[in-house]
């Protein structure tokens, strides 16, 4: 077994990385055919991209898988009666370097959960600071398609709130801007709250949060937030505002040097490139518009994206390391498992407090077999309830146990196995239970206690 597969979480991450690059690839593509088009349609493009990130199939494929084990694992131990043999279970095998890749995947998860617990923990503060500053603020316009809050706060225009859209708008704004322009700023704040581009926001901050030492990653962020504030600005072309008024209310409102307000979408950004590119598309706003052809390239995309996660399910899809992972299950299936030395095998003595109030039943205990046969750990799986002495008893009985060891093409492997016990009464033996479990009670290679 490679020691890679010794931490399945990362490496399906890794797979559902792998995959969202691929998918990511084929969408910067289309982004670049249809860069003539709509910001709202390339919105939705990297829109894609995001929801990609958010969903990790590769993960859900191990769930489902997981808990399809899980389930059988379970109704094998419900079921194990008749089994009068141990029941070997493959586990990893000890090797070079396993530990050093155990110790490098529990770093990288400490690593990500501060990472991840910082950056949501200042998303809850940026929430927070828009519940706050709505909370002092004033209304406005509260007949207008989205009420109008005013706040004394210095907070660039923003539109907030999940479930009910609000602008925001600091009230010094009022006696900087001309109507023309402060209808232009209402406009595109409104066009934020159709969009539902607080919801977008959180999403994209949720990412980041799975997701931040990904480098791809902050391209569709930085992409999403660039074209939700051009198609913002579309949106209110399209309602009627002249382009140099949407440009001179951007312009004075920065001079104001206001601040962001939090998870809130706003009027303005400082990132130079984006203050250019919405002034250049402000300039020449005829320029960009959606055609038929960009449509049908959208859609072929969206068409070559699902083929490409669908195709993710099949097996020997998920990139270099699903396919070590199944090279390891194809390996783990040629070991030999281990066998226990008869001369070696010790039964279980019934405890007496058990045979007087007639306590029977089934222990089950995972052992793990050392390289050399002998058993190193033992753990109960599940055990006869109100009898600890029965499992107690049984553990000590297979500490003595001795085995020959299991092989991987003829060299010596450690092993786990779950061993079934049965603590069996005189009358059970004879009559009902041998008819229940099918266990050969009175058998040699029963692993009993009768109880005398």
């Amino acid at each position: 077994m490679n020691a890679l597969s010794l931490d399945p979480l990362w490496s399906h991450i890794f797979t559902h990385l792998w995959q969202s690059t691929a998918v990511l690839l084929i969408l910067w593509a289309t982004a670049w055919t249809i860069r003539g088009a709509s910001s709202r349609l390339q919105h939705a493009l990297w829109g894609l991209a995001l929801l990609k990130f958010l969903v990790p199939f590769p993960l859900f494929q191990s769930l489902g898988r997981s808990f399809e084990v899980s389930s059988s694992s379970s109704s094998l131990v419900q079921n194990l009666g008749a089994v009068v043999e141990p029941v070997w279970i493959p586990q990893f095998t000890t090797r070079a370097g396993d530990g050093l890749v155990y110790g490098v995947g529990i770093c990288l998860t400490f690593v990500w959960a501060i990472g991840a617990v910082w950056i949501l923990k200042r998303t809850f503060q940026d929430w927070r600071r828009s519940r706050e500053l709505l909370r002092r603020a004033q209304p406005w316009r509260t007949a207008a398609k989205s009420p109008i809050w005013l706040t004394d706060e210095p907070v660039l225009p923003a539109a907030v709130g999940v479930r009910r859209g609000i602008i925001l708008l600091p009230r010094r704004i009022l006696a900087e801007l001309s109507p023309v322009e402060l209808r232009s700023v209402l406009l595109h704040e409104q066009a934020h709250i159709d969009r539902r581009d607080v919801i977008w926001t959180l999403l994209q901050r949720v990412a980041f949060a799975l997701f931040f030492f990904f480098p791809p990653l902050w391209f569709v962020l930085s992409q999403l937030h660039r074209k939700a504030e051009l198609a913002c600005d579309e949106a209110a072309l399209r309602a009627g505002v002249e382009p140099r008024a949407l440009a001179r209310a951007l312009a004075r409102t920065l001079r104001l040097g206001l601040d962001q307000t939090g998870l809130a979408p706003t009027l303005g950004t400082k990132s130079p490139s984006v203050l250019s590119e919405r002034l250049h598309r402000l300039n020449q706003p005829r320029r960009y518009i959606t055609m038929r052809r960009h449509r049908m390239i959208l859609t072929l995309a969206v068409i070559g994206v699902g083929v490409l996660t669908l195709f993710s399910f099949f097996p020997g899809s998920g990139g270099p390391l699903t396919a070590l992972a199944e090279e390891n299950a194809t390996e783990e299936a040629k070991i030999d498992p281990p066998r226990p030395i008869a001369e070696s095998v010790v039964y279980p003595e019934f405890p007496e407090e058990a045979r007087l109030l007639e306590m029977g039943g089934k222990v089950f205990l995972r052992a793990r077999i050392s390289e050399a046969g002998e058993v190193t750990e033992v753990t109960e799986v599940s055990g006869i309830e109100g009898c600890g002495a029965c499992s107690e008893n049984a553990i000590t009985a297979l500490r003595q146990w001795r085995f020959e060891p299991a092989t991987n093409d003829g060299v010596p492997t450690a092993f786990e196995v779950v061993v079934p016990f049965m603590y069996a009464l005189e009358n059970e033996t004879e009559g009902e239970s041998a008819k229940q479990s099918g266990a050969k009670t009175g058998s040699e290679d029963s692993h009993d206690a009768k109880g005398k």
